[in-house]
């Protein structure tokens, strides 16, 4: 949603709500203003400063947490709607010490699935020109990746049938490509939206008028380039593949006029030795190398950038066992926290009705049985043991079991204890016990028809 300006909030609301929620935003929430402004747009929702204070605010933001009951207003998954919605519900409460009557939501009232009733009568009458605009312009690659494109600002400056056109003739060119770049294209179209008046649609039917944007934007294009101490030929290599996504797109499938000389213009292309290319000035006014990991002058002896190198090396590396250490302190706290909840809970069997919703879980009761019975206890017949409505990620909310990504700090901490752990010492590596027999195999004990085989299975390392 970067991409997208604000639409339907006012200014001073988005003042408002930006200034509250900054001192208590909970990482990842960024989105969070912009997607209560998507929602009020295609509920089509009138917001004022004042009116926040009436009954029908109340009735926007709970048809908000209602649509983040389900994926058919944003894609993510459960978990993340419901972080969406307790923390919108943590910045109401701090806007009302700013507004009085803000209507605010204690317990369960401020939960998605309660509200849903609310968005199920808003969705009768949503705007399928907002839903259409705030679709997210995607466009999949030959490899299925996907990438998103700054179309939002072009279709309010330039309406939505050029936006469209656009969007289309993109897509059906990226699909054939397995590494579409798309970044000259997004800024085309930004420097566009910016400048409706100079450059309106009517721009790409004039085959003079075509030519002079081009060459308006390309002027733009390099100063931008050379402000942020970009490398000119890098960048010249970057625009003439973008005039050429142009001509191969928009022109040569007729949705632009081609200008009267046949071709857009562009710089030449200087081929340069590889030593001399991607240079760019860093924050310093120092000329790098901008492929480089490490940022190393130019202007350096080849001792000096040893000593540096290692230098900045040493810097990360100590910044790295920082993080490393205060993640896997954080993920200790996390099983001390679920230890400290199954005290509180009963570990008799937990099993909950198929139609069961989230908030019905007592998380004490699951922390317990998770303690007293293991991990298996709780991920043996899931379905049937918490329903339909519960999912994995929701539960590992309080019971934090680690994940591979919680378990990576660790293998940093260790790598940065025995510096000696590289992949050479890895590949081939082989365990033994006490008594010399190969270790890291556990003996498995299956009982079919009466009969007990040995099986072994390989345990991670």
């Amino acid at each position: 949603m970067v991409n997208y300006p604000f639409t339907t909030l006012p200014e001073d609301v988005v003042a408002l709500m930006t200034r509250t929620y900054a001192p208590i935003a909970m990482d990842g929430m960024s989105q969070l203003i912009k997607l209560f402004d998507a929602y009020c747009n295609v509920t089509q929702a009138e917001i004022t400063y004042l009116g926040m204070s009436s009954p029908s605010f109340e009735g926007t933001i709970r048809g908000f947490l209602g649509a983040l009951s389900e994926d058919t207003f944003i894609g993510v998954s459960r978990g993340l709607r419901t972080s969406y919605a307790k923390e919108f519900v943590r910045l109401i409460h701090e806007m009302a010490k700013d507004v009085p009557l803000l209507p605010t939501f204690e317990g369960k009232d401020g939960w998605p699935m309660p509200n849903a009733k609310y968005w199920a009568i808003a969705k009768e009458n949503l705007d399928p020109s907002a839903v259409r605009f705030w679709n997210g312009w995607p466009v999949e690659s030959a490899d299925g990746k996907t990438i998103y494109m700054s179309c939002a600002n072009l279709w309010i400056s330039h309406g939505p049938e050029f936006t469209e056109q656009v969007y289309k003739a993109l897509c059906q060119w990226a699909i054939k490509m397995r590494r579409p770049r798309c970044s000259e294209f997004s800024a085309f179209l930004n420097f566009v939206s910016e400048r409706p008046n100079s450059w309106p649609v009517e721009t790409f039917r004039d085959p003079i008028q075509i030519k002079h944007l081009f060459l308006d934007f390309m002027v733009w294009y390099f100063k931008d380039q050379l402000a942020q101490g970009n490398d000119l030929a890098t960048a010249t290599k970057s625009y003439a593949a973008f005039i050429n996504l142009i001509s191969s797109t928009m022109l040569a499938g007729g949705s632009w006029v081609k200008p009267f000389t046949g071709n857009l213009p562009k710089p030449k292309v200087i081929n340069v030795a590889g030593v001399d290319t991607n240079k760019k000035k860093n924050s310093k006014g120092e000329v790098i190398k901008a492929k480089l990991i490490t940022e190393i002058p130019y202007e350096v002896t080849d001792t000096q950038a040893i000593e540096l190198l290692f230098k900045i090396i040493k810097a990360d590396n100590d910044i790295l066992y920082r993080w490393a250490n205060a993640q896997a302190w954080k993920t200790s706290n996390n099983r001390k926290a679920r230890e400290r909840l199954a005290k509180s809970g009963n570990s008799d069997k937990v099993i909950y009705a198929t139609h069961s919703q989230p908030e019905d879980l007592n998380p004490a009761d699951v922390c317990a049985a998770f303690q007293e019975h293991g991990f298996d206890y709780v991920k043996r017949d899931f379905s049937k043991r918490f329903g339909k409505n519960v999912t994995r990620e929701f539960l590992n909310g309080f019971l934090n079991v680690p994940t591979p990504d919680d378990l990576y700090p660790f293998k940093l901490l260790l790598v940065h204890a025995y510096p000696c752990i590289t992949q050479s010492f890895i590949d081939n590596l082989e365990l033994y016990n006490e008594q010399g027999v190969l270790h890291g195999f556990v003996k498995l004990v299956y009982c079919l028809k009466n009969k007990c085989s040995v099986k072994s299975s390989m345990l991670a390392c």
